[in-house]
């Protein structure tokens, strides 16, 4: 009788630990997408120059279905890390192409990156768009190429400390464009 009030207490224990582990865990799984843990944004670029990312760039049409006839390549290196524009800024290089020829051709293109606490930044040079605003300027008559220049700087466009599909605003620009 004694061994069967002893296994029915342990029983008994066990089944309460068993639910109040039960308890805490989906407790846990509520709470938790309220913490945000700590996360620095430099800890998602490597640190050594010379790493390379190769990537594929398929585009989609109308239906979201892959062209793979327009299909093209692309390769980002990290180049070196240096002062840019008030920043310390790690440049890439960048190129894209056809599969078959990607190797072969020069970096002719730089992205550049800044990293502060859980922030990324990524620079905006106005100058890359340049041949695609004269030709707005011209056709349209409106002077977009200075609205543009006043855009130059360093953007936080990767904020890493931040929980999934929490929105931010990049930048906001007020302005006026006056149509003559």
């Amino acid at each position: 009788m004694q061994k069967e009030v002893t296994l029915f207490i342990f029983a008994t224990a066990l089944s309460r630990i068993l639910i109040m582990k039960k308890i805490i865990y989906i407790i846990f799984l509520v709470i938790s997408p309220e913490f945000t843990f700590g996360q620095t944004a430099s800890d998602y670029f490597p640190m050594q120059t010379g790493y390379k990312w190769n990537y594929e760039l398929t585009p989609l049409d109308s239906l979201n279905n892959r062209v793979d006839s327009l299909t093209f390549y692309g390769i980002d290196s990290f180049f070196v890390e240096t002062t840019f524009n008030g920043r310390d800024a790690k440049i890439l290089l960048t190129k894209t192409g056809a599969l078959n020829t990607i190797n072969y051709q020069p970096f002719i293109d730089s992205l550049f990156f800044s990293f502060s606490g859980s922030n990324g930044y990524e620079y905006f040079d106005p100058n890359l768009l340049s041949g695609l605003i004269g030709n707005l300027d011209s056709t349209l008559g409106v002077n977009f190429f200075s609205f543009f220049n006043s855009l130059e700087g360093w953007y936080s466009y990767y904020r890493f400390a931040n929980p999934v599909n929490q929105e931010y605003t990049i930048f906001s620009k007020d302005t006026i464009i006056a149509i003559n």
